[in-house]
């Protein structure tokens, strides 16, 4: 028992030396609590806290903070733009209704024919150009006027009314090919509007040779092939997915912005530490710092009970020494050892009539009846400071003798083996576990019982 000690017993310990925990608080509460003072004033004194300094940080933190606000501000404003465009796109883009399983296709090839070479003014053309040359500017020419086109309004069917020329752009293309061809591609939902979309770009074309036949060499087409069928364009399906997906990235990034804007705070301005605030700081330091001499003086008292071998309250003695607890004459003593003994619950009776009452009792049941009784302490303690308790365990016939500082008489040994049994008059924080123990061992080793204690 004299290695273990309760949480109520250590701090009961801590209570005992209440003057030495309200030093160390004091000390400690002094010096964190002078030493922010101090800081704090110093701080406020400083060239960095005088009244240009702290004007001038608050206006960089303003110019930071509406630099902020500003670039988030335009990036929501791109964000949201870039939202309804892309909600305005798929919903009027035709190549998102389209089945990428199912994708209808529509494609015309024609191949340049005829080319009059002498058509052409002679002063741009040399006399030996290729005639593959030729049909090349011819492909790129057709391209570039396809390109310039509203197809809106130059052609003459589309899958959905007045769809606007660059929704017509993603299912109608014009395309060079090998070999001086063109190609012309429809896509849509069926074969049917697919073939009539075709024949529309188709017709459109042809309305073309006449100004590029004008502007450069008389030609011809000779349509090479005309094909519809039902095709799988994984291409397709990734477009679509990713144009879905812009529309949830959008959004997050939207409300994210949002939440960024929300939690923006306008910088206030530093004033600087006021005395009140100074005193308040200093103040929270000096509760930290008592604190800390509180904790010290816990430590402090784990400490001395392990290393001073007392033991500290009755309840140790009992179940150390594995004895009756017979009673106490003990006295409350100053205000920290009634608190410590209120802590634990020690068993003390300030009465000293009830405290011989209940010693008496327990003789009567912890006793032999009759015989001698050895009153021993390991305690340098003399005879009229046990007087009571010495009246107190007489009755039925005993005989109560009495020896003080045991663990050190001569005598004690005769004592012991004259007695009955023994009973041990200890004071809790002030007797020592080995003397206990060794008075405990030697009665036990001369065969005479230790039938309980008492504290005094």
């Amino acid at each position: 028992m004299k290695d273990t000690v309760t949480l109520k017993e250590l701090a009961a310990i801590a209570v005992r030396r209440g003057r030495l925990a309200i030093i160390l608080a004091l000390i400690f509460a002094l010096l964190l609590g002078g030493w922010r003072a101090h800081g704090l004033i110093a701080k406020a004194k400083s060239e960095e806290n005088s009244p240009e300094k702290i004007e001038e940080r608050y206006q960089e933190a303003m110019e930071s903070y509406a630099a902020n606000k500003e670039d988030l501000e335009e990036q929501l404003a791109k964000a949201e733009t870039q939202l309804e465009s892309q909600r305005e796109y798929n919903g009027k883009s035709f190549l998102m209704e389209i089945d990428p399983h199912n994708k209808a296709v529509t494609t015309i090839n024609l191949a340049i024919t005829d080319v009059a070479e002498g058509a052409f003014q002679q002063v741009f053309r040399l006399e030996d150009t290729p005639i593959d040359f030729i049909i090349s500017k011819i492909q790129s020419q057709y391209v570039i006027l396809w390109n310039s086109l509203d197809l809106q309004s130059s052609l003459s069917y589309s899958p959905r009314p007045g769809m606007e020329d660059k929704y017509l752009r993603e299912i109608v293309t014009l395309s060079k090919s090998d070999g001086g061809c063109l190609t012309l591609a429809a896509s849509g939902v069926s074969e049917e509007e697919t073939r009539k979309l075709a024949e529309a770009a188709y017709d459109c074309l042809l309305g073309l040779q006449t100004r590029i036949s004008e502007g450069s060499y008389r030609h011809g087409f000779a349509q090479l092939s005309d094909v519809t069928k039902i095709s799988v364009d994984d291409h397709l399906e990734e477009t679509q997915t990713a144009n879905l997906e812009k529309i949830t990235t959008y959004t997050e990034s939207i409300a994210d912005l949002n939440e960024q804007l929300a939690n923006l705070e306008e910088p206030e301005k530093d004033t600087g530490d006021t005395p009140l605030e100074i005193a308040l700081s200093a103040v929270k330091y000096a509760v930290l710092g008592a604190a800390v001499g509180i904790l010290l003086t816990l430590v402090w008292a784990l400490a001395s009970y392990l290393f001073r071998n007392r033991a500290e309250t009755s309840r140790q003695l009992e179940e150390g020494l594995s004895i009756a607890f017979l009673g106490s004459v003990a006295k409350p003593g100053s205000l920290w050892n009634r608190l410590a003994d209120w802590i634990v619950g020690e068993r003390l009776w300030p009465d000293e009539g009830q405290a011989l009452d209940y010693i008496s009792a327990s003789a009567k049941a912890f006793l032999p009846a009759s015989g001698t009784v050895l009153l021993a302490s390991t305690l340098p303690l003399e005879k009229e400071s046990v007087q009571g308790v010495m009246k107190a365990l007489e009755g039925q016939g005993r005989t109560v003798r009495f020896v003080g500082g045991a663990g050190r008489s001569p005598e004690t040994a005769a004592a012991v083996k004259e007695c009955g049994c023994v009973v041990l008059a200890e004071r809790s924080g002030v007797t020592r576990w080995d003397d206990a123990a060794g008075l405990t061992a030697l009665a036990k080793s001369l065969d005479k019982p230790v039938s309980g204690f008492v504290t005094v």
